[in-house]
């Protein structure tokens, strides 16, 4: 069984038990600069469950924690990676946790302390510019990237300008993005892009799409198609109609370039980046 088939079982019996649609789980980076020839980014995983579990995790002893509300936990790193989004080294910046309904403001908030503690250790460091964001709507193919593999030789890409980027990260399972799985290397092809961003310095160009998996996807519900959608719908079919879409706030300044990535049902996904 794939590695991704397992992480939906799991997080979907997970939830039968207690927390019904809440588990899902997202890896983030966000860069900031380069240091020589090192990028600098702050990265977070970001964890939705259930407010009784997340009481009963953290030991919070709130004293009221919902099964059917959702509790958001953000733990945050500074990271340093080289061009092929191999991890150099991470630390630990803290753990953040919010009974909102959406994560936002505890984002901001973390990714600030982890910016303004980059600019302290690395006065000298070279920011990015972010110049473009789109949510690709859970898509395989994008204005941007492309989703693409050689199944036989087990490689997974980006393409972006007509030119293949291997996603080499995906063969190392012990990342601390991945959920630990079974197999050896991660099929890019399981998986649908949303976020894309690009971010210049000079002449470097990173870009970054967050692929994710979720139940609409694994049900087959999701479609770019029309005319697919209608069919789906005659039948009695759940179909739901994507396009990709960009955002109506800027995204243009690093020291804020942080948003909030949509999410499906017991969403598993996580940020790969190419750079050029």
């Amino acid at each position: 069984m794939k590695i991704v088939q397992l992480i939906i079982l799991f997080l979907f019996f997970q939830s039968i038990s207690s927390q019904a649609c809440l588990n899902t789980y997202q890896f983030k980076i966000f860069p900031v600069g380069m240091v020589s020839d090192t990028i600098v980014t702050v990265d977070v995983q970001i964890r939705r469950t259930s407010q009784e579990e997340g009481n009963r995790w953290l030991r919070l002893d709130l004293d009221s924690a919902d099964e059917w509300t959702e509790m958001w936990i953000i733990d945050a790193f500074v990271s340093k990676y080289d061009n092929t989004q191999h991890l150099l080294t991470k630390e630990s910046i803290g753990r953040i946790y919010s009974l909102k309904e959406t994560y936002l403001d505890s984002l901001k908030s973390i990714y600030q302390k982890g910016y303004k503690s980059v600019c302290a250790r690395y006065p000298a460091i070279r920011q990015f510019n972010p110049v473009y964001l789109s949510y690709c709507n859970f898509q395989q193919s994008c204005e941007y990237i492309r989703i693409a593999a050689d199944t036989l030789a087990n490689k997974n890409y980006f393409v972006y300008q007509n030119k293949s980027y291997r996603l080499s990260v995906l063969e190392d399972t012990s990342y601390y993005a991945f959920h630990k799985g079974e197999e050896p290397s991660i099929p890019i092809m399981d998986f649908y892009a949303n976020s894309i961003r690009v971010y210049k310095l000079d002449d470097m160009e990173i870009v970054i799409g967050h692929v994710t998996t979720g139940h609409e996807i694994s049900m087959g519900w999701v479609t770019n198609d029309p005319k697919v959608a209608k069919k789906m719908e005659k039948k009695g079919e759940t179909a739901i109609l994507v396009k990709e879409y960009k955002p109506e706030k800027p995204f243009a300044d690093i020291s804020t370039a942080v948003y909030e990535e949509p999410l499906l049902h017991h969403a598993y996904g996580f940020d790969l980046f190419i750079v050029k």
